[in-house]
C-alpha cells in the first residue's frame, strides 16, 4: 500500500503503478543490505583499502548481471519472472556483497587491532555520529528531493516522457561518478591531513584532485553533447 501512495504521489500512470508496486516492495530488501554495505565499504575507505571495495563492487556487478539474465529471462533453469527478476537479482547482490565485506573485515588479520564487532555502540557515540552525520544527510537529501520533484512534474506528460528522463538521469549519474570518486579521496586525504595540520598538503592535494576531476567529468560530457543522439538511441533500442 504504501508503495503505491510513492507512486501515485509522483503522478506516475496507473498501469505503471501496478507493475512498480511489488518490484519497488522487493527493491527495499535490497536498499536495506545496501546500506549495510556501504557501512562497511566506509570504513574500508576510510583505512585507504579503496583496492578491496573495488573488488567487491566488481564481484556484486558480476552477480548482478549474472542474476538479472538468468531470473528475467529463465535461464539455467532458474524461473523466468520477467521485471521481477531484476529486483530479485539486486537482493542477491547486496545480500552477498554484504556477507563477504563482513567477513572480510572481522577476519582480515590487517583489522584484528580494531576489535571490530556488530553489537549496539555506546549511546553518546551514537550521538556524536548523529550530530556529525545530520548535516549530510540533509544535504543529500535535498538533492534527491529535487530529483523526486522532477519526475513528478515530467510524470504527467506520458511513459515516454518519463523513459526519457530516467535515461536522462542514468547518464547524468555516470557522467558525475568520477566526481563522487574523487569527492571521496578528497575527504580522506584532507581529513588525515587537517588532524595533521599540514595545511600546505591539504591544498596541493584539492588541487590536484580538481583537477582531475574536471578533466575527466569534461571528457564524458563532451561525449554526452556530441553523441548524445547515439547514446539515446542505444539505450532505447534495448529498452
Amino acid at each position: 500500500m504504501n508503495a503505491g501512495f510513492v507512486y501515485r504521489l509522483l503522478h506516475i500512470p496507473e498501469p505503471m503503478v501496478a507493475i512498480g508496486i511489488p518490484f519497488l516492495q522487493l527493491r527495499a530488501v535490497s536498499i536495506f543490505f545496501m546500506f549495510l554495505f556501504f557501512a562497511l565499504i566506509g570504513f574500508l575507505r576510510g583505512v585507504k583499502n579503496t583496492r578491496a571495495v573495488m573488488y567487491f563492487y566488481v564481484i556484486g556487478a558480476v552477480i548482478f548481471v549474472f542474476f538479472d539474465y538468468v531470473l528475467i529471462f529463465g535461464k539455467l533453469g532458474f524461473p523466468e519472472l520477467g521485471f521481477y527478476g531484476s529486483a530479485i537479482a539486486s537482493i542477491i547482490q547486496y545480500v552477498i556483497m554484504f556477507g563477504a565485506a563482513c567477513l572480510y573485515i572481522i577476519y582480515h588479520a590487517a583489522y584484528q587491532q580494531y576489535g571490530i564487532a556488530f553489537r549496539l555502540p555506546d549511546v553518546k557515540i551514537m550521538r556524536s555520529i548523529f550530530s556529525l552525520s545530520w548535516p549530510v544527510m540533509i544535504d543529500k537529501a535535498a538533492l534527491q528531493a529535487e530529483r523526486v520533484w522532477l519526475t513528478r512534474l515530467i510524470a504527467p506528460m506520458g511513459s515516454y516522457a518519463l523513459g526519457s528522463f530516467c535515461v536522462i538521469k542514468d547518464l547524468e549519474l555516470f557522467a558525475f561518478s568520477p566526481v563522487v570518486a574523487f569527492g571521496q579521496i578528497v575527504t580522506m586525504l584532507v581529513s588525515n591531513d587537517f588532524g595533521a595540520r599540514n595545511f600546505q598538503a591539504i591544498k596541493k592535494n584539492t588541487i590536484a584532485i580538481t583537477i582531475m576531476a574536471s578533466i575527466m567529468v569534461f571528457s564524458i560530457l563532451a561525449l554526452f553533447m556530441f553523441h548524445v543522439e547515439t547514446l539515446m538511441g542505444k539505450t532505447f533500442s534495448h529498452q
